[in-house]
């Protein structure tokens, strides 16, 4: 399933969206209808929709899931930083266990029911000495008792799926970075002053800045600093990779 056709794919998808539906039409046979991925820098960055998060469930559960809470109380990104082991759900044996507490009888699994879904499996992405916790959720509409996905697959295709789009440019293209501001922000990252890039590129030093807060905003960044952080570790600046679309 990890093949080169899968890689090539990937490789050649416009931005995170796109890549997700990629990776959904070569799973789709294997009845995994939906899939959902996040990526955050910190434990809590979810709390404030500071990450990246993509998803293909359709709009109608997606309306239900921001009423219940969005990802201030999404049992998967909460507990994500402390996940090792992938997150394994029954949805309909969740639903139906009065000892499941929020969970029993719950609106927005019940909509995962409607729409077919019976399993959720979530596997945490975790990169050694790389800052961030990711993960990658599988929703299953197999009939039987178990998975139509082997757990070993899943485990597999996560890391794959989740390294592709972080190598190649595709998780960094979903905070829509301009090339100005990507310029601004490598200029920084180099120890370089807005005044230098000014000078450099011929523009006035206000314009320079106003590049890197248009950065900083769409990073979600404080400080200029944690936005070349962010951009780092999101892929967005080169950091001698040698890696092109081929």
């Amino acid at each position: 399933m990890m093949n080169d056709q899968l890689k090539q794919d990937l490789i050649h998808s416009e931005d995170l969206d796109h890549a997700l539906h990629v990776l959904k039409s070569h799973i789709t046979s294997h009845n995994v209808r939906d899939l959902t991925y996040g990526y955050m820098l910190q434990s809590w960055s979810y709390t404030r929709h500071d990450l990246a998060f993509v998803t293909t469930l359709p709009d109608d559960l997606m309306t239900i899931y921001y009423e219940r809470g969005g990802l201030n109380a999404d049992p998967i990104a909460e507990t994500l930083p402390d996940k090792i082991e992938p997150i394994f759900i029954n949805i309909l044996e969740l639903y139906n266990n009065p000892h499941a507490g929020k969970y029993y009888k719950d609106r927005l699994f019940k909509a995962h029911l409607d729409q077919g879904y019976r399993f959720l499996f979530s596997v945490p992405i975790i990169e050694r000495d790389v800052f961030g916790y990711a993960a990658l959720t599988f929703f299953d509409t197999s009939q039987s008792d178990t998975p139509s996905l082997s757990v070993d697959m899943i485990c597999k295709l996560a890391p794959f799926f989740h390294n592709t789009v972080k190598r190649y440019g595709q998780l960094g293209a979903h905070f829509k970075i301009t090339p100005k501001e990507e310029q601004a922000l490598q200029a920084m990252a180099a120890g370089k002053s807005a005044a230098d890039l000014a000078a450099r590129l011929n523009l006035s030093t206000r314009s320079v800045e106003a590049h890197l807060q248009s950065a900083r905003k769409k990073l979600f960044a404080r400080t200029t600093t944690e936005a070349v952080f962010k951009a780092t570790n999101y892929g967005i600046l080169k950091t001698n990779r040698g890696d092109a679309k081929k």
